[in-house]
């Protein structure tokens, strides 16, 4: 644990784990690191930082993420999680940070239910929920993508969303809805070619 990680040209502290890792041996360093994210996640403890090195990870999802875990991906283009469709991906219930990976295949690819949320740099794509903000979520979502799902991102019960230059498009149903009573504010976002429609809210939801 705390090892120091050079990712995206940024020095980090944090737990490493690699497709080519070893979940029995490694010790989640950089030169000897996990294979799977649920094993760099039992190995954390509050605060830590994970760090997924380039590769496709195929987990045994869905994964449930401790409170006060960040898991940093090395690109959004390289670090790939892979769903088998049908099944959840993250599930998050406190307070997190996600940045630099990709999702595609899931049921609802990122779950929150309470806490503060944050995404950067992420791409969510084939899965019938880009992001799910339930409860009273407050969450900040900033140069990501949503794009080819169902619905690109879903915002419920209390929850509060500030989005800035996201992309959401080509989802096959909605690109972004804010439901119940909900907050969310949004800037310097795409949204285009969604087929029911790109935006909405319903019930006393607010959107600006």
């Amino acid at each position: 644990k705390g090892i120091a990680t050079k990712t995206n040209a940024v020095t980090i502290t944090g737990i490493t784990a690699s497709p080519t890792g070893d979940d029995t041996n490694g010790k989640g360093t950089p030169d000897d690191p996990y294979k799977t994210l649920v094993k760099a996640l039992a190995e954390s403890a509050d605060n830590d930082t994970i760090v997924l090195l380039d590769g496709t990870y195929n987990e045994a999802w869905p994964v449930a993420v401790p409170a006060n875990r960040t898991i940093k991906g090395s690109s959004m283009s390289g670090t790939k999680l892979q769903g088998p469709g049908g099944v959840n991906g993250l599930n998050f219930a406190g307070k997190a940070s996600v940045a630099d990976f990709s999702m595609t295949g899931f049921n609802v690819a990122l779950h929150t239910l309470t806490g503060t949320f944050s995404a950067e740099r992420v791409s969510v794509k084939s899965s019938t929920i880009g992001l799910l903000l339930q409860g009273d979520t407050l969450a900040t979502v900033n140069d990501s993508q949503f794009d080819e799902n169902n619905i690109g991102i879903y915002v419920l019960n209390t929850s509060k969303l500030t989005m800035n230059n996201t992309s959401i498009s080509n989802n096959t149903n909605i690109g972004m809805l804010a439901a119940q009573d909900t907050e969310a504010t949004v800037t310097n976002s795409h949204f285009d070619s969604n087929t029911a429609y790109g935006v909405g809210a319903t019930n006393n939801a607010v959107l600006s």
